[in-house]
């Protein structure tokens, strides 16, 4: 089961990684499982024993709408910080004296949202593994977190040029107040366990920063395209799960 899913979330990560696309791996991880317990739930497909495990949709419910709070509350947050922060060292006529600083603090504040990442996303992405009981948890993380490296420097350019460049132009200070707002909203529902999707929470608080500066700034159809791939990122690995299931059934004894 856990390689089940743990297919269906490499698939659709490596394929929409390549094109660029800032999908979210928790909603990888969490739709390929929620694939499973479909699959498993059919009558057709029961165990020879008859047994069934269904989903827990009143979970996968509480994850469904801190989903849908990540990218607005790290788009409020981001939005107020950068209001307030570009107005206030406008008035004390600081802004140029800042930017020198700010180069410093984004990459603190980089640095802490990779951090977040790790506590939620490498978490999310071996969950899998750790929950079939293969290896325990810290060691898995440690794995994850190591792949999560190498996956960083082969492939992750593509999707940071996207949301980096593509969105809306970034300037030091507002990359500070996105960065410190997101990893604040992952840190906060982290401490929560709950798994949400850091790349919800980044993209949110690019477009905060950006609605500052007005709408016309912002590139609507990235956001567009790229809304659409993490609405369809469940649903699409929570199909390929069955999928695969089905193959695995035919061609395999054990199931």
């Amino acid at each position: 089961m856990a390689a089940i899913g743990l297919l269906a979330s490499i698939f659709w990560v490596i394929f929409a990684t390549y094109f660029g696309l800032p999908i979210s791996t928790t909603h990888s991880a969490v739709g390929a499982i929620a694939g499973i317990g479909i699959a498993l739930s059919i009558p057709y497909w029961f165990f020879h024993t008859g047994e069934i495990i269904p989903v827990k949709w009143e979970v996968f419910k509480k994850i469904v709408i801190c989903w849908l709070a990540t990218p607005t509350a790290s788009c409020t947050i981001s939005f107020i910080f950068y209001f307030v922060l570009i107005n206030v060292l406008r008035r004390l006529h600081y802004e140029k004296k800042f930017y020198k600083w700010a180069k410093v603090l984004l990459t603190i504040s980089s640095s802490y949202v990779a951090y977040t990442w790790g506590t939620n996303d490498v978490a999310n992405a071996v969950a899998l593994v750790s929950g079939a009981n293969i290896i325990p948890v810290r060691i898995a993380c440690l794995i994850g977190g190591s792949a999560m490296f190498l996956g960083a420097v082969v492939l992750g350019y593509k999707v940071a040029e996207n949301v980096g460049f593509n969105i809306t132009r970034l300037t030091p200070i507002m990359g500070v107040c996105a960065d410190f707002s997101c990893a604040f909203v992952i840190h906060f529902f982290t401490q929560l366990k709950i798994p949400v999707s850091t790349t919800h929470a980044l993209v949110g608080a690019i477009a905060g920063v950006g609605l500052v500066r007005g709408t016309n700034v912002i590139n609507l159809k990235v956001v567009k395209d790229i809304v659409i791939a993490l609405i369809a990122t469940p649903v699409l690995t929570g199909v390929f799960s069955i999928l695969i299931f089905y193959i695995f059934r035919l061609i395999s004894p054990l199931f």
